[in-house]
């Protein structure tokens, strides 16, 4: 609804329902500044929770510095570790455990660890939200969208669905260019069928945790925030940047930054389309599951119990390289045509163009 009526005349208080776009270069930059300081906050959440649990899981299993410098002169002399040494959390203790020839430097901590130390933050990312929720946008939960949308079932059907076959589809192409091969099952699966399984519900459970903490984050408060003042679009891709530029690994290849740009706008624009967090959470969990251990492939960079042995091509264009599907430009081109599609679905939805359109972050 424009601001005036044809006539010149002001519109009757009593008449005008609140708009979604709320004017005033002011309290744009005030939103702003709240948005960066969520995000400050949930920074500083997982630096002080990395730092407890990585002294607590990770560097216990170092030992001390100077014993460093005399296993590192002869690494033959190193005893097998005792039985009674196990993983705390998966991805420490086994293959993935901190090396103690290394330096006890965090930057040489495997990432499997730090993605679980994010899961094992997620209650306090939680508490923040809530807090900045009420403080700032009053609102609740349900208003950034933790919510369960009367067709979820159809919903999170359908995008657990696309969220696997995409990356088997993937795997197919990569395979068929020669980027990645799959030797048979891991060793580790043939030894211990069902602890297999218990590791790969363990892994599953993490990554859904991690993938609702996530959406809560960038798809339920940025994007609700962003969606009160903006069009469906520009709120879409501001969160999407802002994804990678929080989380975005600077060392990935290109074409991994491009596509976990291009994941967190489908993301948030399935967020616009249902209105909940939910089928988000449920597909980026499905896709991070599928891909880290159905594949047994890298994720991000980062490795978790794997089903299969697979070699990895060096071709990076195809096979991701160390960093996984996600950094290959044949997932550029799977993700692409999915996010325009979405974009076009939800633009016969929706009229921006007038501002009266009202998104399901409008409180």
């Amino acid at each position: 609804m424009s601001q005036h009526d044809p006539d010149g005349d002001p519109p009757s208080p009593s008449s005008e329902s609140p708009p979604v776009f709320e004017p005033g270069g002011r309290r744009h930059a005030f939103v702003g500044l709240e948005i960066a300081g969520y995000l400050i906050a949930v920074i500083l959440v997982l630096q002080l929770a990395g730092g407890l649990l990585i002294t607590a899981f990770g560097y216990s299993l170092l030992p001390p510095s100077d014993e460093v410098t005399e296993q590192a002169v002869d690494d033959s002399t190193q005893p097998a570790p005792p039985s009674g040494v196990d993983q705390a959390l998966p991805g420490v203790g086994s293959d993935d455990a901190i090396d103690a020839t290394d330096s006890d430097d965090p930057s040489d901590i495997p990432s499997s660890v730090l993605m679980w130390v994010a899961v094992l933050s997620a209650p306090l990312l939680w508490q923040v939200t809530v807090f900045f929720s009420r403080r700032f946008a009053a609102a609740n939960l349900a208003g950034l969208g933790v919510s369960v949308p009367a067709a979820w079932r159809r919903m999170a059907g359908i995008g657990a669905l696309v969220a696997f076959a995409g990356p088997v589809l993937w795997l197919l192409l990569a395979g068929f260019g020669g980027g990645v091969t799959i030797r048979g099952i891991h060793p580790e699966v043939t030894a211990s069928p069902l602890g297999a399984i218990a590791r790969i519900v363990i892994w599953a459970t993490g990554f859904f945790v991690l993938a609702a903490t996530w959406e809560l984050v960038f798809r339920g408060y940025v994007y609700s925030r962003l969606r009160r003042h903006l069009n469906w679009a520009n709120a879409a891709g501001i969160s999407a940047v802002t994804m990678v530029l929080l989380f975005g690994d600077p060392t990935a290849p290109v074409y991994g930054l491009l596509n976990v740009f291009l994941i967190g706008l489908a993301l948030a624009l399935v967020r616009e389309a249902t209105g909940s967090i939910l089928p988000g959470a449920i597909a980026h969990a499905t896709w991070n599951t599928t891909i880290a251990c159905l594949l047994s492939l890298p994720l991000s960079g980062t490795d978790a119990f794997r089903l299969l042995s697979v070699e990895v091509g060096s071709q990076v264009a195809i096979s991701g390289g160390n960093y996984g599907p996600e950094g290959s430009l044949s997932m550029t081109g799977l993700l692409l045509p999915a996010v325009i599609a979405l974009a076009f679905v939800i633009s016969d939805s929706r009229d921006d163009g007038t501002g009266e359109e009202a998104g399901p972050s409008a409180d």
